[in-house]
Parts: structure tokens; sequence; C-alpha cells
């Protein structure tokens, strides 16, 4: 039996899936900026700081990888929908 899917399909289901993980991404780092407001300021507060409050620093490892991970799942969507074709691998 033969699968037949457009790009424009398949272009679909991975806009789909990313803004999925971005949203859930993103609703992290709006719950990290409620907390503790804005991520430079949350930095400068917890670099500068004479104690070492290890689960500030955790918090603030976590806050910039996600902030990481964000900036590439927009990368990725903008890649997706300027593909001009795909490669299906197995």
């Amino acid at each position: 039996m033969e699968l037949r899917v457009s790009l424009e399909e398949i272009k679909i289901m991975k806009i789909v899936e990313v803004m999925a993980e971005l949203q859930e991404i993103r609703a992290k780092i709006e719950r990290f900026e409620k907390k503790h407001g804005s991520f430079e300021d949350f930095k400068e507060r917890v670099t500068h700081s004479e104690d070492e409050d290890m689960l500030l620093w955790d918090t603030l490892i976590e806050w910039e990888a996600l902030i990481n991970m964000k900036k590439d799942l927009e990368r990725k969507l903008d890649v997706i929908k300027n593909a001009k074709s795909v490669e299906i691998i197995t």
C-alpha cells in the first residue's frame, strides 16, 4: 500500500508539532517571569548576589536553557515554513 502526502501536509504537521513545543516552553518562561520578573534582572540579581543560592542558580540555568530552546524552535519553525522540499528518512 502506498501513502501519498503533499509537501504542504507535511509542513502543516511539523508546524503543529513545533508550535505545541513552543507553547509549552513559552508557558514555562512566563511562569518564571511572573515569579521573578525579567530574565535580565533575575540574572543580574543571581550573578551578583553574595549568597550562592543553588536553587536560584538552578532556576537561572533552566530559564536560560528555555530561552535558547525557544529561539531554536522559532528558527526551526521558520525553516519549515520556507521549505521547498522534504526528504523522507526511514
